[in-house]
């Protein structure tokens, strides 16, 4: 299965931001783990066990978040880099999730993720909105 309705899905993801939000950073705050983490893991939850998640997991949204997901290389959406960063993570540990789960494949996968660009583009202003809880 290549083909699939990614932006749905990412409605789907942004209308459970908020909430995924609130419990990544109640997580982070006690257990020392990034909310950029927590919240990944929020998302695979979402069609897997949180215990399934593996290093190999972690170590994807680590590299993201340190490169094209960093607050420097998303500088130019300004002030909503640090909601659009969160919610990439999330977004792509729903993926994560949706491949450990075999509703999508590699492809599928890969789909996904170079669709969720195009989707954070257009809706910056609603993902930092529900970022600070104002939607």
């Amino acid at each position: 299965m290549t083909s699939w309705d990614t932006f749905g899905f990412f409605e789907a993801c942004l209308s459970r931001f908020r909430g995924a939000l609130l419990r990544a950073r109640q997580i982070a705050s006690v257990s020392g783990v990034t909310v950029h983490d927590a919240i990944a893991v929020d998302g695979f939850a979402g069609y897997q066990p949180a215990n399934a998640w593996a290093e190999e997991h972690a170590s994807f949204i680590r590299d993201r978040v340190a490169g094209e997901l960093s607050l420097e290389a998303l500088e130019w959406f300004e002030d909503s880099a640090e909601a659009v960063s969160i919610f990439c993570c999330f977004v792509l540990g729903a993926l994560l999730g949706k491949a450990a789960s075999r509703e999508i494949d590699a492809a599928g996968f890969l789909l996904g993720d170079a669709h969720l660009s195009a989707f954070v583009l257009d809706n910056s202003e609603r993902v930092h909105a529900r970022f600070e809880g104002s939607d």
